[in-house]
């Protein structure tokens, strides 16, 4: 935990800082275009930075992206299908820095090319972020 203060003098202000991280493993056999990892980044989250890797072959696609709904190539866009296969920063879509989040965000999946559908695989992906606590007296 970071504690920062608006005056040292007499601790009156300021807010704590705690960094988190949080795993999840999903199997993409929605048979769909996309699979949702519902509420992935958490609500109030300050998003750090976001690793994802292919544990099972992906099926039913030629390639595969990972985003939001809002952004679904935000994290990577066009990823191999093959075990292995890694979304981290470097595949991140443009420029990359911390972002604050109010309500929670899906994590999306989507199938791109070949039957456009996800079948089979399994993604596991993890977030590391911040949270903020206030501190007033």
């Amino acid at each position: 935990m970071i504690l920062l203060r608006e005056n040292a003098a007499n601790h009156t202000r300021g807010f704590a800082l705690t960094l988190l991280k949080t795993f999840n493993s999903t199997t993409t056999n929605s048979g769909a275009a996309t699979q949702d990892v519902v509420s992935f980044i958490p609500a109030g989250a300050i998003f750090e930075t976001y690793a994802s890797i292919v544990d099972t072959i992906i099926t039913g696609c030629a390639n595969w992206t990972i985003g939001t709904s809002a952004d679904t190539n935000r994290y990577g866009a066009t990823l191999a299908v093959a075990a292995g296969t890694v979304a981290n920063p470097s595949t991140y879509a443009g420029d990359w820095s911390p972002t604050w989040g109010g309500a929670a965000r899906d994590l999306r999946y989507t199938a791109v090319g070949g039957g456009v559908v996800l079948t089979t695989g399994v993604v596991r992906s993890e977030l590391i972020y911040m949270t903020a606590t206030n501190l007033h007296a």
